[in-house]
C-alpha cells in the first residue's frame, strides 16, 4: 500500500504531463486534473504503439516516456504547477478516505483468471518484443490485445512494477468525482474492488463511460465537444464493446451545436486513435475486429479459421457460465440463447435480469421525459445490447451501458451531500470487509464461485502489493519456434514469451497445427500457423507426454 502511494502519484503526474502536451497541440481548454490525465493516457497509447513497432516497451523506453512527460512541468506556458496547487480536491478529507480504500484493496492479490490468462502475458510480449505480427497465432486470447496494455507496458518496469495501473485509474476517477462534486458516482467504484488489482481494461472503460455521461448530462458547458470525443474514442479503442459512447457524444453534440462540430479539426486525433487501433489488430491477427471473422484480411499470418471458430465457441461457453459445452452453446438458436440467459438459476442470471430491468425502466423514463439526450442514449445502448448478444451474452459486456443509465436514474432523486457520503462510506466498508475476509462472501453469496479464489487481507499488503511468483516452466522447440511451457499450473503470466500452457499445446496437437516464426532469427518478422507434418506431430506428442510426467 505504501508503495502504491508513490506509484500512483508518479503515474498520475506523468499522465498529466502527457495530457498537457495533447491539450497544447490541439488547443484544448480544460482545467480538470482528471480529464487532463485521461487525455494523457490517450496520447501515451499513440506514442507507445508506434514505439512498439520498432522496439520492445522495456525500461529504456519507459524512462524516455517519463522524461518527455515531465517537460511541461518546467515550461510556464503549460501552467501545470498552478493546476495542481489550486485544485480543491486534495484539501478534502473525504477524498483521502476513499483514496485509502482504493489503495488498500488495490494491494491485495489479483484473483481474476483473465489477469493471469492473457492480460499479463500480453504485457510480457510488449515488454520483450513490442508489437509482433501474427501474435494471435501463439494464443488466440492474445489477439484481443487491448490498447490499454500498451499504456501498462509503459510503466511496469519503472513506476508500476506490480502492474496496478487500475489503482491509479480509480484514484483519477475519484479526483474527477470530487472536482465535479458528482458524489453519486462514488457508488460505482466498489463494484470494482475485486478487479482493481488486475490489469483488466474494463475499469477505465466503465469509468470513462460514467464520466462522459456526467459531462453530457450535468456539465455540458464545462467540457468541450472535442475533449469528450477524444475520451469516448479512447474508450472504444480500449474495449470495442463501448462503440456506442463516441456515437452518443457525436449525436448529442450535433443536436446541441449543429454544424459547428463538423469542423475537421475536431476529428483528426480521434481518427488517428481508430486508425492505429485497426492497424494494431491487423498486425496482431490480420483481423480488424478480432475475433469477428468477417473483418479478416487474407495474409500469411491470418489466424487459422479453426482457432477463430474455437474463440467464438468459447464466447458462447462463458455466456452460460459453463453449463453447456462450447459447441452446444454456440449452436443455440436465438430463442434458446434468450431462454437460458434468463433461466440458469445462478447469480449470473440475477445480474442478467437486473440488466434487463434497468434497460426497460430507463426506456420508459426516456419516453416520459421526452429528452433527446436520454432517448438517444437508450437507443444506442439497446442497439449495443442486441449486437453484443449476437456475439456473446456475458454480462460484463453490457455493464458499460448499464452504469450510465443507472446513474441517470439514481440522479433523479435528490440527496443531501453529508448523508450521501456517510452512506456511501458504509458501503465501502462493507465491500472492503467482504473482500478482506472472503469467508463472509462465501457465506452470503455461495453462488459466487469466484470467492474461492480471493486471497483476502494480508499484513504484507500494507507495505507493497501482493503478487504470485511461480516460474516453473520447461524450454522446448518445435520447428522454428523456441517456446516455454508451464509445468504445474494453467497460466503463463510469470514465464518468458513465447509461452504455452499444456491446454494450448494439446489444442494445437488436436488441430494438427502449430505456430512458427517467419524468420527464426527475428521474431518481429512475424508468426504464422503451419500444418504439422507427421514427424512434427509425433514430436509434439512426445513433448506433451514428457510434460505430463513432470506435472
Amino acid at each position: 500500500m505504501l508503495y502504491e502511494i508513490l506509484s500512483v502519484w508518479g503515474i498520475f503526474l506523468s499522465s498529466i504531463g502527457w495530457g498537457a502536451w495533447l491539450k497544447y497541440f490541439l488547443h484544448l481548454k480544460n482545467n480538470s486534473l482528471a480529464i487532463t490525465s485521461l487525455l494523457g493516457f490517450a496520447l501515451l497509447f499513440v506514442l507507445s504503439f508506434l514505439l512498439s513497432l520498432v522496439s520492445p516497451l522495456d525500461g529504456k523506453i519507459e524512462i524516455v516516456c517519463i522524461a518527455l512527460s515531465s517537460i511541461p512541468y518546467f515550461l510556464k506556458q503549460f501552467h501545470l504547477y498552478k493546476l495542481l496547487t489550486s485544485n480543491h480536491v486534495f484539501k478534502s478529507c473525504w477524498f483521502w478516505l476513499f483514496t485509502a480504500f482504493i489503495l488498500l484493496v488495490g494491494s491485495y492479490y489479483p484473483f481474476n483468471s483473465d489477469h493471469f490468462g492473457y492480460y499479463i502475458p500480453t504485457i510480457n510480449w510488449l515488454n520483450q518484443y513490442g508489437t509482433v505480427c501474427g501474435l494471435a497465432n501463439i494464443n488466440w486470447a492474445l489477439g484481443q490485445l487491448s490498447s490499454f496494455h500498451f499504456i501498462q507496458a509503459c510503466f511496469d518496469s519503472t513506476l508500476d512494477i506490480y502492474i496496478r495501473l487500475n489503482v491509479c485509474i480509480s484514484v483519477i476517477f475519484l479526483i474527477y468525482i470530487f472536482e465535479r462534486k458528482a458524489f453519486l458516482l462514488l457508488l460505482f467504484i466498489p463494484f470494482y474492488f475485486l478487479y482493481v488489482q488486475s490489469a483488466t481494461p474494463d475499469i477505465i472503460v466503465f469509468f470513462l463511460c460514467l464520466l462522459i455521461t456526467n459531462e453530457l448530462y450535468k456539465n455540458s458547458e464545462k467540457t468541450n465537444f472535442q475533449t469528450l470525443l477524444i475520451l469516448s474514442t479512447f474508450a472504444f479503442i480500449v474495449k470495442p464493446v463501448a462503440f456506442w459512447i463516441p456515437l452518443w457524444v457525436f449525436i448529442v453534440g450535433l443536436s446541441k451545436h449543429g454544424r459547428k462540430i463538423l469542423h475537421y479539426n475536431y476529428y483528426l486525433f480521434p481518427i488517428l486513435l481508430v486508425v492505429l487501433y485497426l492497424i494494431k489488430n491487423f498486425i496482431v491477427s490480420s483481423t480488424l475486429l478480432f475475433p469477428v471473422t468477417f473483418t479478416k484480411i487474407p495474409t500469411y499470418w491470418l489466424t487459422d479459421s479453426k482457432i477463430l471458430e474455437i474463440s467464438k465457441q468459447e464466447a458462447a461457453y462463458y455466456t452460460f457460465d459453463h453449463y453447456f459445452s462450447a459447441e452446444k452453446a454456440y449452436n443455440f438458436s436465438i430463442y434458446e440463447k434468450i431462454y437460458y440467459w434468463f433461466s440458469l438459476r445462478e447469480l449470473q442470471t440475477v445480474v442478467n435480469i437486473f440488466i434487463s430491468v434497468v434497460t426497460i425502466v430507463f426506456g420508459f423514463f426516456s419516453i416520459y421525459k421526452k429528452k433527446f439526450i436520454f432517448l438517444s442514449l437508450w437507443s444506442l445502448i439497446l442497439l449495443k445490447f442486441i449486437i453484443t448478444f449476437l456475439f456473446s451474452g456475458q454480462y460484463r459486456f453490457f455493464l458499460d451501458g448499464i452504469y450510465p443509465m443507472l446513474f441517470i436514474l439514481i440522479s433523479q432523486i435528490r440527496f443531501a451531500r453529508l448523508p450521501t457520503l456517510i452512506l456511501i462510506t458504509s458501503l465501502y466498508f462493507l465491500a472492503l470487509l467482504c473482500i478482506s475476509y472472503p469467508s463472509i462472501l462465501k457465506k452470503t453469496l455461495p453462488q459466487f464461485k469466484l470467492s474461492n479464489y480471493i486471497h483476502g487481507f494480508s499484513k504484507k499488503a500494507l507495505i507493497r502489493p501482493e503478487n504470485y511468483v511461480i516460474k516453473k516452466y520447461s524450454k522446448e522447440k518445435l520447428g522454428t519456434l523456441n517456446f516455454n511451457v508451464t509445468q504445474s499450473y494453467g497460466y503463463t503470466f510469470d514465464i518468458p514469451a513465447p509461452a504455452f500452457t499444456l491446454y494450448m499445446l494439446k489444442t494445437y496437437c488436436d488441430l494438427s497445427i502449430f505456430p512458427q516464426l517467419k524468420d527464426s532469427s527475428n521474431i518481429k518478422k512475424g508468426i504464422y500457423m503451419k500444418k504439422l507434418t507427421d514427424v512434427e506431430k509425433e514430436k509434439l506428442l512426445l513433448i506433451l507426454k514428457k510434460l505430463e510426467i513432470k506435472k
